[in-house]
């Protein structure tokens, strides 16, 4: 029996090659010799059984449309390795991207900028933005007939875009966390911020300085989601009364209060009739005399 690991560095005979790919040996290509993997026959048993085993074949075959469309009914992503030409050609990269839409990356320019191909895999997958020309993701009647269905799409589309305020609007409300694709100048929109943290208290680190370093919009913010209190900076996280409303609110915060508070017993208390596991958090003082808190 002829072992994977005992197969030779530079295989020179057919016979032997094509037993192995019969076996199912798909890594027994990138052994052959050049004049093998310039052979079609084995290029095209090769590929079928591995439509990744493409990279191994030589330039000659890389063009050959037979081998190129066999693989990428295989493995879609092996488009990568065929010749300029081929990735010039709608027929094969239509069958990688019919299977895979992101393949649209490995095509020619002028496909990239073709309407009849992109349009219908940015409607599938989004991500497709990213790969195509960059009109598409600054086209806004596409981007909002996109968003409608995915939302996610805010997150490949063009800076100017990301700072249109329709659209960072139609992104938070499905998720917050959208919020850090947002242009810094929509960062700076209150409504904005406090739409975004209903559902991801994340949000709150990419808001402008302007709130998340101020006590009044922290204050508002934390009425909404309590949970942005960890995203506070030091000086917000040692102010009492804000402490004390993020910790009434969710016991949790009072992991994040500045280590002067953590010594407070009214706080630890507030935390640890909530989970006893929280004394773990309060400060030495604390700690070692748990009846200070338990009164």
């Amino acid at each position: 029996m002829i072992h994977q690991s005992t197969i030779p560095v530079k295989i020179q005979k057919y016979d032997i090659v094509y037993s192995l790919l019969e076996m199912g040996k798909r890594n027994v290509f990138q052994h052959v010799s050049d004049r093998l993997r310039d052979n079609e026959q084995l290029a095209m048993e090769a590929v079928i059984l591995d439509g990744y085993n493409l990279q191994y074949v030589s330039d000659r075959l890389k063009d050959n449309e037979d081998i190129v469309l066999a693989s990428t009914n295989y493995c879609p992503w092996a488009i990568q390795y065929a010749s300029d030409r081929l990735k010039d050609n709608e027929d094969i990269v239509l069958a990688s991207t019919n299977q895979c839409p992101w393949t649209i990356q490995y095509a020619s320019d002028r496909l990239k900028n073709d309407d009849r191909i992109v349009l219908p895999l940015i409607h599938k997958d989004d991500t497709v933005f990213m790969y195509v020309n960059e009109r598409y993701a600054n086209d806004y009647d596409l981007a909002y007939e996109i968003m409608k269905k995915k939302p996610t799409a805010f997150c490949f589309l063009s800076d100017k875009l990301q700072d249109n305020k329709t659209l960072a609007f139609m992104a938070v409300k499905e998720s917050g966390n959208y919020f850090k694709y947002c242009s810094t100048r929509l960062r700076k929109n209150k409504d904005l911020v406090m739409e975004a943290i209903k559902t991801a208290s994340s949000a709150y680190k990419y808001a402008s300085g302007k709130y998340k370093n101020h006590f009044d919009s922290t204050w508002d913010m934390l009425k909404i989601n309590p949970k942005i209190f960890r995203y506070a900076n030091k000086k917000l996280r040692d102010d009492y009364s804000l402490a004390y409303e993020a910790v009434s609110q969710d016991y949790y915060n009072f992991r994040y209060v500045s280590d002067r508070l953590k010594d407070d017993i009214t706080l630890a208390r507030i935390a640890y009739k909530h989970d006893i596991g929280m004394i773990e958090y309060a400060s030495e003082r604390i700690r070692e005399n748990p009846i200070l808190i338990k009164l």
